[in-house]
This record gives C-alpha cells, structure tokens and sequence, in this order.
C-alpha cells in the first residue's frame, strides 16, 4: 500500500508539472495492482482528455464514476467529454451496473451537472428500486421542473421523514396552496431537529411568495411573539411592509431588526431600498458601526456595502461610493462565480435548435393569453407590468419562475441538440398554465402578466408552448441599465452576471442580440418597449402597449402608481410614485468609473 502511495503521488507531481504523459505509465502501475481505485481511473482520463483523446479519456473516466458514483466531480469530467447528445444514454448504461443507493448519488449528481433530462432517469430508475436515498433529490427536480404534486406524491411516500424531507414538503405544500398541511410540514421538520427560527422564516417566504399574504404576516406575528428580540423575525416583516407599500411599518421593524441584531447585514440593506435617506437618518451612524465590526459573515460585509454605497449616493457623496459597491460586488462574486461565456454558448445552441426543429412550425400548445413581461433587470420592466395591472381586466404575475421551470427540459434538449417535435411542449405549457393560475387565484380565462427577468432568453419556444402568449421587451440606455444592475444587490445567486462590469456590458450585449434574434423569428409577437421613450411621453407609448395587448383602452393605465398590487422587485419603492425620469442619464456621474462597462459595450455578440 506504501508502495501505491508514493507511486501516486510522484505521478501527480508530474501531472501537476505538465507532464501527463509522464505520469500515465505510473497510474497504469499502479492499477495492475488495484484495478478499483478510483481516484486513479479519474487522473488517467484527465490527462487523455487533456491530450484530446476523448475514448481513451470517457473510457477511464466512466469507469471512475462506476466506482465512485456519488463524487460529482468524475460525472463532470465525462460528461465535458461526452456529445452533448449522448449524455442522457451514457448515464442510463453506467446507472444500469449500480446498486439502487449508487444510483441515487449518480442520479443526484447527474441533475446538479447536467440538468433534468440526465438526472430524472436515473433517479427514478433508483427510486423503483427501492432506494430512500432518491426521494429528496427527485422531488427537488420534480419541484425544479414545475411538477409540485409529484414532488409531494414523493415525499410523502418516505418511510422515515428527516428533516430536510419535511422542509421542502412545506415549502411544495405552500406552493400548493395547502397553507395548514404546510405549517404540519414545518412543524414535522422543527421537531426533526431543523433550526425553528430559520422554518418559521422559510415558512412565512413560501406562503408569501404564493399568495398566502395573510398567512405569512400570521406566522411571522407568532414568531416575534414567542420571540421578540429576533432580529430576523422584524426584518422579514418589515421586508413584507415594504413590498405592500406601508413604508413606515417597514422603516420601524427594520430599524427594529438592527437595533437587536447590528451585525445582520439584510436589515441594513432593505432599509435604504425604502428610499432615499436625509443626512439625519439614524441608520447611517449604525452603518458605519457595523462595517467596523470584525466579526461580520460575509454576506452581512456585503449587504452592508451595498447599504452604505447607496447611503453615499443619496446624500450626493458621489466620490466614495464605487469604493463600497467594488467591494461589494468582488465579495458576492466570490460566494456566486459566474461565466458568461457558457451563458453565450447556450444562447446559440438554443437558437440553433429552434430554428432547425421549431420554427415554422404550427403550435400545438393552450391558446391562453399571457402578457410577458421582459428585459434586462432595472430596464423598466416593473413599471410596465404596473401600467398592465392598473387595467381592471389583468393581474399582474411579479417574477414568477414557472415558465423558466416547466421549460427546463425543452430548455436543456435545445441546448444540447435533441430531436424536439411542437408536441413536447405541450405538457410544459400546461403546468405552467396551472402553477401560475393557481398562485394568482385566477380562472381558465383570465389574463395575467408575467414579469421573469430571463424570458428574453426563451422566447422561441415559450411562444411555440403558448401561441396566445404576447412578449413585451423593455429597452433602455445599456449604461444606466448597467449603473443600475451594479449598484443594487439582487438575491444571493441571482443575476450573477451585475457584480462585474465587463459581464455586465458584455451580458447586455448578449440580451440584446438574443431579443433581436428572437423578433427575426417571431414578428409581432414581440413588441419593444423604450423606457425613455416611455418616461418622456407616457400616454402614446401607453396606449400602444395595452393595444399592442390586444386589450380595450382604460384611462386607469396612465396612472400606474395607483395600481393595487405588491411588488417584490427592486422597485417597490419607485412604481408608486407617477412616472419620473430621475433616473435617465445617471450614468454621467460616474463615467470615470464604468469605463470597463463601456468598453464591454463597444463589442457586439454574434449568435450566429
């Protein structure tokens, strides 16, 4: 064994050097004595695939994953090697020779690397077997594929629910609809050994998120009740305030949440999303003492970055505030990487797809009418949502993440080139149809928008799914879209590409060449929107959209600011106010600053 190990490692000095080819007569000594070692199967393959031969490298690597299923890192190292095509079969073949509770890990794996249509097989194929392992993992995609009752279907059926088994059944419970079998959910993983202040708070985002307003506060109330000096529990409260309009509700728990919890960054940053600050405010001092703590987490030195750049910007102290979003933005990056070239790459492949197996073709899909609501985050896209819902006949949807779920596997076959027939996005479209409806509380025929910021990016096919459906596209200035996606935080792991602005300029560009591929292929069916077209003479860019949505004229929609709804963007504050131009041109004050934007913006994306 001594023997084996230093072998081993000598190897991998050389390979780490750059001599793999070095190293391979080594690891092949070394598997002449021990054939099942893993670890070793999985360094031949690398340096093969590094050398560029792909069946000498997928033929060590398979035989790596057959051994160690449940290490993700050898199914992606395949799978980099395989035809995008032949992934779904390959695995099914090395799941075969697997016992059920390996399989499950491959399963697992399979869908966190590769996507639905790789991992679902597997998992199910495990699961028929008897496996509990596949239970959680197959429900999550079941639930990441817009399929919420089977998930529960599941779940339900686990022998020995754990904790993690009960949470997500709340969490697919509450999107249901079934408020009461949520809340026995959460209790379930409570008394499983989940931390009850985290459930409670999860508990209450779920029953919000779907509609359950009242339920939520209810919930959230009880909390604070049983605990009061909980930070967390007044800043979810005060997050719910914000997002109904009750400003000064949200203002007192906020600053309520700070006060018990001073290292809690989300408070702070919540807070200044209320509006802008006087110089008086009594959170700025607070800021300042809490940026000088040691101990912060990361994600509380982050929020309290972005606080403090937007504290600086409204008291019109211009010159330190990059300082604050460069580290905020560096440190966000760091917790969430992103690529913006595999963004691209699928883009392509997507509109490849389409083009070769969709377009032209007749829709087999629900006529329903859904006003689609898209563009880059900070474009505008809330305000025009507004202007829909202030017509008696619309709900507006907010950013609902149906349609990007019930279309992952149309999503994942376009990207990957698989055989695709108008027919296969009929189901899609049904479950969304449904997911959406039943989170709004609407009938078959009532209209409804849907605002998700990634629409733009699967128009082709949502409209083949959908032929009643009508897309709306907000244009606006890339270097004030751009300011705006740098200086505000979105959800952690969310929109990745604003915390860099190269990725930034370069990901407005990719948009922009997406949209316009999309209308080439779509006509009509895609109409443009310039918001400072909008803001500058709102009545005839109004009057176009809601006629553009195939809806009768009503006075209602020039005054969207007296929409009812609640709002869970970054706009909350800023679509109850009557349409501004405050924002145009903000860019000039920091032009020294975006040059990196600018200069990403210089260089179109060809997707052809």
């Amino acid at each position: 064994m001594s023997d084996i190990k230093a072998t081993f490692a000598q190897a991998m000095a050389l390979q780490k050097a750059g001599r793999g080819e070095a190293a391979l007569p080594l690891y092949t000594g070394i598997l002449l004595q021990n054939p099942n070692l893993a670890e070793v199967h999985f360094q031949i393959g690398r340096i093969h695939a590094a050398g560029g031969n792909m069946a000498k490298a997928r033929a060590s690597l398979r035989r790596a994953l057959e051994l160690k299923p449940a290490e993700r890192v050898v199914w992606r190292g395949l799978a980099a090697t395989l035809p995008a095509a032949e992934i779904g079969e390959v695995l099914t073949e090395v799941a075969r020779g697997l016992s059920p509770a390996d399989q499950a890990h491959l399963g697992a794996n399979a869908w966190a690397e590769s996507g639905i249509l790789a991992g679902e097989p597997v998992l199910q194929m495990s699961l028929r077997a008897g496996a509990e392992a596949a239970r959680l993992p197959l429900a999550r995609l079941l639930l990441a594929a817009c399929r919420p009752e089977e998930a529960e279907t599941v779940l339900s059926a686990a022998k020995d629910k754990t904790a993690e088994i009960w949470s997500l059944l709340a969490t697919i419970r509450a999107r249901l609809l079934h408020p009461d079998a949520a809340a026995k959910a959460a209790k379930g993983a409570i008394d499983a050994g989940a931390n009850p202040l985290r459930m409670q708070v999860d508990l209450a985002s779920a029953l919000w998120q779907n509609g359950e307003l009242d339920r939520a506060i209810s919930v959230i109330e009880t909390a604070i009740a049983a605990r009061p000096k909980v930070g967390a529990l007044h800043a979810k409260r005060g997050q719910f305030a914000q997002s109904q309009g009750r400003m000064d509700d949200a203002s007192a728990d906020l600053l309520r949440a700070i006060d018990l919890d001073p290292g809690g960054g989300e408070a702070y940053r919540a807070y200044l999303g209320s509006g802008k600050v006087a110089a008086d405010d009594p959170i700025l001092p607070l800021i300042d003492t809490a940026l000088a703590r040691s101990d912060l987490r990361p994600a509380s030195r982050w929020r309290l970055h972005f606080a403090k750049a937007k504290a600086l910007d409204d008291l019109g102290q211009t010159q330190d505030v990059f300082t604050h979003l460069r580290k905020a933005n560096s440190q966000q990056r760091a917790a969430y990487p992103y690529n913006i070239d595999t963004a691209i790459n699928n883009a392509r492949a997507q509109l490849a797809s389409f083009r070769d197996q969709l377009q032209g073709r007749k829709s087999e899909g629900p006529r329903d009418t859904v006003l689609f609501v898209t563009g880059l985050p900070r474009s505008g896209t809330t305000l025009v949502e507004t202007i829909f819902a202030a017509h008696n006949a619309v709900t507006a949807g907010g950013e609902m993440p149906f349609s990007g779920e019930a279309l992952a596997p149309v999503t994942e076959a376009l990207n990957r080139d698989l055989s695709l027939t108008p027919a296969a996005l009929v189901e899609p479209a049904r479950r969304y149809l449904a997911s959406a409806r039943r989170r709004l509380g609407l009938a078959e025929d009532d209209i409804f928008t849907d605002k998700a910021i990634g629409t733009f990016t699967r128009m082709g096919p949502l409209a083949m799914a959908l032929p009643g459906a009508q897309f709306f596209v907000l244009r606006r200035d890339p270097r004030d879209v751009g300011l705006s996606a740098y200086r505000n935080m979105f959800a952690d792991g969310r929109q990745r590409f604003a915390n860099d602005l190269n990725d930034i300029g370069r990901f407005i560009r990719l948009h922009d060449a997406m949209v316009d591929a999309w209308q080439a292929l779509l006509g009509e069916r895609i109409c443009i929107v310039d918001y400072d077209e909008l803001t500058a003479q709102p009545e005839p860019v109004i009057r176009r959209i809601i006629r553009d949505a195939g809806l009768q004229w009503q006075d209602a929609c020039l005054a969207p600011h007296k929409a009812k709804r609640r709002v869970e963007t970054l706009s909350f504050a800023q679509v109850r106010q009557p349409i501004y131009r405050d924002s145009i041109e903000g860019w000039r004050r920091f032009e020294t600053e975006l040059s990196p934007l600018f200069e990403a913006l210089e260089e179109p994306i060809d997707l052809m």
